[in-house]
């Protein structure tokens, strides 16, 4: 599991355009996965976001990357909007101070973990009967 830099949905050569979807920057290898069609959407989604914070900023998108305020700010918005982005905690707000309850769940997946400040992780057994008890490795920035 990786995410997908902000940098990589900007154009290098033309001012005021982003990507997303299949015609990211990327190298051949991260194509394998950044192609499928779940993962271009998220990426709309970041584009999306990204561009209406810039454009609130009088920022365009190539400017608006470079400003790590304005980044930590896309950042905490998509969480709110319940974007997953590996290794970037969501900030304390309202909810985070509430008790969570439920009348089931797994032990690997607490009730609490919906308002502690912690994005999704992936933990299980894969198909080839391999499993995993942390998070995958995140690849950022």
């Amino acid at each position: 599991m990786y995410g997908i830099p902000l940098r990589a949905l900007v154009s290098a050569s033309v001012d005021n355009l982003m990507f997303a979807g299949r015609n990211i920057s990327a190298t051949h290898i991260a194509f394998s996965s950044t192609r499928v069609m779940a993962t271009c959407g998220v990426m709309g989604q970041g584009a999306g976001t990204s561009a209406a914070l810039a454009t609130a900023q009088g920022m365009p998108p190539e400017r608006a990357v470079q400003d790590e305020a304005l980044v930590q700010l896309m950042q905490q918005r998509l969480l709110r909007q319940d974007d997953h982005l590996p290794g970037v905690s969501a900030a304390p707000n309202l909810a985070s101070g509430a008790r969570v309850r439920a009348s089931s769940e797994q032990p690997e997946g607490a009730a609490s973990q919906v308002v502690d400040g912690r994005t999704a992780a992936c933990t299980g057994r894969a198909a080839s009967g391999r499993s995993w008890s942390r998070p995958a490795a995140s690849i950022t920035g």
